[in-house]
C-alpha cells in the first residue's frame, strides 16, 4: 500500500484531478496511426509498451510517460497507465530519478512538483518505481490519483537518458506556439486597422510531426 508524507501547503484541487479518457481520446487521435517501425520523432520508446513522448493541446505542451498497446492492424494506442506532466515538472521528476536509491529505503518516497510523487517498488531482482500524483480533496482529505506509471529497471534508465532527445521537441513545440501567437497578434493589428482584410487571422494550428 503506498504511503506519502503531505504537506499542508498543499493547494486544494477538485475531486476529479483530470478528465482523464477524454484526453486520451484527443490523444489518440494526434497519435493515431503510429507503429512500432514508424515513430514519430516525439516518442522514445522505453521499452515493454512503455513510451515517453511530447505533444500540445489547448495551448499547452505536455510530456507523457504511457504505456500503449498494439491493435491486430499494429497500430499503438495509449492506455490510461501514464502519467502527464508539464515540462518543468518532467524536468524534476528526471533528474530525482537520476538520484533515487530505492534499495538503500524500502519505504522511500520522493516529492516533485505539483505534488507528484515517487514511490519505491522495487523487488529483490529489479529496481522498480511509481509515479502518481497525490490531489486534495473538497474535504480537505489527500487521495493519489488513478493516473500512475510504473517503471522497472532499464526503462527508468532510458527515460533519464532520453531528456536531451525529448528536451528539443519541448523546445520546438513551446517555440512554435510562441511564434504562433505572436504572428496572430501582429496580423490582428492590420486586421484591426482595416488591413488585410479577409485574412484569417486565428491562432495557427500546429503539430508536433
Amino acid at each position: 500500500m503506498f504511503r506519502s508524507k503531505s504537506s499542508g501547503n498543499l493547494k486544494r484541487k477538485s475531486d476529479e484531478p483530470d478528465n482523464l479518457s477524454k484526453k486520451l481520446c484527443i490523444n489518440e487521435q494526434m497519435e493515431a496511426g503510429i507503429r512500432m517501425d514508424s515513430l514519430p520523432k516525439h516518442m522514445v520508446h522505453l521499452d515493454d509498451g512503455l513510451f515517453t513522448l511530447v505533444n500540445s493541446f489547448l495551448k499547452e505542451t505536455r510530456v507523457h510517460i504511457r504505456v500503449y498497446t498494439t491493435d491486430d492492424d499494429g497500430i499503438l494506442h495509449p492506455t490510461k497507465e501514464g502519467v502527464s506532466l508539464k515540462p518543468e515538472v518532467w524536468s524534476s521528476l528526471l533528474t530525482t530519478l537520476r538520484n533515487f536509491r530505492p534499495r538503500e529505503d524500502t519505504d522511500a518516497v520522493s516529492v516533485i512538483k505539483e505534488n507528484v510523487r515517487i514511490f519505491n517498488n522495487t523487488v529483490v531482482s529489479e529496481k522498480c518505481a511509481s509515479i502518481q500524483r497525490l490531489f486534495q480533496r473538497k474535504d480537505s482529505c489527500y487521495k493519489l490519483a488513478p493516473e500512475r506509471v510504473l517503471l522497472k529497471g532499464d526503462q527508468i534508465t532510458r527515460l533519464c537518458t532520453s531528456y536531451s532527445h525529448i528536451f528539443e521537441h519541448v523546445k520546438t513545440s513551446l517555440l512554435t506556439y510562441t511564434l504562433g501567437e505572436r504572428i496572430s497578434n501582429e496580423i490582428k493589428k492590420y486586421s484591426d486597422s482595416g488591413r488585410w482584410e479577409g485574412w484569417d487571422v486565428d491562432t495557427p494550428k500546429y503539430s508536433m510531426n
